[in-house]
């Protein structure tokens, strides 16, 4: 009797151990899945990279095959949808940019379903909602972000994400319904604040699987409310910051600064 005691137990210790180490291994997966993914989207928007989003999409897509109820990952593949609406979609048949704003949208809406107390999913829906208003749409989409603006913030007012993405909208709004460079730019100066002060200022956080992005994003965009109000010295130390921190940040390297550089020098009548 004691025999057989003694063997169940060693069964149920092993039976034990092999679950909580299968789920211990799977759970390290799913981490390991998501940073990965995570990294990519980072690198591809220093680079410029559309095919290091579609690919950074599928990773968290092998997650919700598994797990479709991931949080983090039904984030991240929004956000990195947002990212390609950002850069201008892949262009080819079987992804066009139509097709691609669809998804996003129901992505970005299942994701805000899914955690509708999230500032940050709500930052990511208005982001995508953002990225397809035109003059068409205006009038149905554009209340809608400002209601997810509001929203994100009401959630979190310390969120510098929720902050760049309000000044995006903002600075692509018009002046008489109360956009512009100026009120954009109080956005961007908020949200460089508040990474500054949480520890946001690297381009990458390679172990937090947490949202860090917005900083790069605030400095880049405070820069181009500068370019538009002719403020060309201070649009430059945006930018040359920009590049203090991610040396080969493609648009600024290439486009923002020397544009920034030829203007603050015509003004000045220098060469």
């Amino acid at each position: 009797m004691n025999t057989l005691f003694s063997l169940l137990r060693f069964v149920l210790v092993c039976t034990f151990f092999l679950l909580t180490h299968g789920f211990t291994a799977h759970t390290q997966e799913v981490r390991d899945l998501l940073l990965e993914g995570k990294n990519l989207v980072d690198v591809s928007v220093v680079k410029g990279d559309v095919n290091g989003y579609t690919k950074a999409i599928a990773l968290f897509e092998r997650i919700l095959a598994v797990e479709p109820a991931n949080n983090l990952a039904l984030y991240y593949r929004s956000y990195a949808e947002m990212r390609l609406l950002m850069q201008g979609g892949v262009q080819n048949e079987a992804n066009t940019k139509n097709a691609l704003q669809d998804a996003a949208s129901e992505h970005a809406e299942a994701l805000v379903q899914h955690s509708p107390q999230s500032s940050d999913a709500m930052t990511v829906l208005a982001g995508v909602t953002m990225l397809r208003i035109d003059g068409m749409n205006a009038m149905m989409l554009a209340p809608k972000c400002t209601k997810l603006h509001e929203k994100a913030l009401a959630a979190d007012a310390n969120n510098p994400r929720a902050y760049v993405i309000r000044g995006m909208y903002t600075m692509n709004t018009p002046s008489f319904f109360g956009g512009g460079a100026d009120k954009a730019l109080q956005h961007f100066t908020q949200a460089i604040s508040l990474c500054e002060k949480q520890g946001l200022t690297a381009p990458t956080q390679a172990t937090k699987t947490q949202p860090t992005w917005g900083y790069l994003d605030a400095l880049i965009h405070a820069g181009r409310c500068h370019l538009k109000m002719e403020q060309y010295p201070q649009a430059v130390a945006y930018f040359k910051k920009v590049l203090a921190i991610a040396p080969e940040f493609t648009w600024v390297k290439q486009t923002l600064l020397p544009r920034a550089e030829q203007k603050m020098a015509a003004s000045t009548g220098t060469k």
